[in-house]
């Protein structure tokens, strides 16, 4: 099963094209609201990215209109990258056999689909989440994750956390739990056209035992208004994205972007999967390879060898999914 999950572009307000060539402050700092939210800069965080540099200059996984980058480990080897296709709402793929070097695959894997959630069921079968018109829904693959069929019903809707979430859900992470079941975490917003891409973002979660059927679980897990200044504007107030990793002892790594937090790509951790008390900022906006906003983070924990992450950046010719590895 996929232990990670990952990531998307968003249709209301701008596109995450616009968000990247039109980014905020791309400042290298973070800055102190008071000693219980104060977030960890790179220099003292318990790790840090930065993006991987060849002789030809910066990697990039793959360069076009692509964002919301989602990478999935396949069972023979090898894996697959699902890419929402900017302005076409598709989800399309792409192949590796190492994670460095990619390659297109032809075809539609999800049509009026966007931010691909994809994992390996215990059968073998790929389900992939994914935003449809404002709520999650679900599509399953019986081939490898080449051909899907979407799923009756909707996963996750709008609502169940009142105005946190009463226009849209999407972005979601899933992860498999010991006990066999799932969790979610996923982006409520409440669309208001004073902050950043006309949402009040938060970062909520829930959990199913089947991966169809889906129980909200109180509270937020991250909410930009306690890690942002109070005098700061609204559209320095969001956060997106949330990437799960499940450790070895049982604990989370939730990966996100944060406008007016992190400046970058922000990592906190919870013992529990809900309580995330601890904001590190891992990947400053200033190292990426454009120095704009760092996008949707898709996190591969490899074995053995450092972790990558595929993340949206750079802009004109140069926009696509980038590749960073774990320092």
């Amino acid at each position: 099963m996929k232990p990670y999950v990952k990531n998307q572009f968003i249709f209301k307000g701008c596109s995450l094209f616009f968000i990247f060539l039109n980014c905020c402050d791309v400042n290298k700092s973070t800055k102190i609201i008071d000693d219980n939210h104060r977030i960890i800069p790179v220099t003292e965080a318990s790790e840090s990215w930065l993006p991987i540099q060849t002789i030809n200059g910066y990697l990039s996984a793959v360069l076009g209109p692509y964002a919301d980058a989602d990478v999935l480990p396949l069972a023979e080897g090898g894996f697959r990258m699902y890419v929402g296709s900017l302005g076409v709402r598709n989800i399309v793929s792409f192949y590796s056999a190492d994670g460095l070097v990619w390659s297109t695959e032809e075809g539609i894997r999800v049509s009026n689909a966007a931010f691909p959630d994809a994992l390996r069921l215990s059968d073998g079968r790929v389900r992939i989440y994914f935003q449809g018109a404002g709520v999650i829904e679900s599509a399953i693959s019986s081939d490898g994750g080449l051909t899907f069929e979407k799923e009756t019903g909707v996963r996750i809707t709008r609502g169940w956390h009142g105005s946190l979430d009463i226009d849209q859900v999407g972005d979601g992470s899933t992860v498999g739990l010991d006990n066999g079941s799932f969790r979610m975490y996923y982006r409520g917003a409440d669309e208001d056209s004073t902050y950043f891409n006309n949402m009040k973002t938060v970062i909520l979660s829930a959990t199913s035992q089947d991966g169809l059927n889906w129980t909200p679980e109180p509270g937020v897990r991250v909410a930009p208004e306690i890690w942002v200044e109070a005098h700061a504007p609204n559209n320095t107030r969001f956060v997106t994205s949330p990437e799960a990793v499940m450790t070895g002892n049982g604990s989370v790594k939730l990966y996100f972007w944060g406008v007016g937090m992190c400046h970058g790509v922000c990592l906190s951790i919870s013992a529990d999967g809900l309580n995330f008390n601890i904001v590190e900022q891992v990947y400053a906006n200033a190292d990426s390879p454009s120095g704009n906003n760092i996008g949707d983070p898709s996190i591969l924990p490899l074995e053995n060898e450092p972790w990558l992450m595929f993340y949206g950046n750079g802009s004109g010719i140069d926009y696509g999914i980038w590749i960073a590895r774990r320092q």
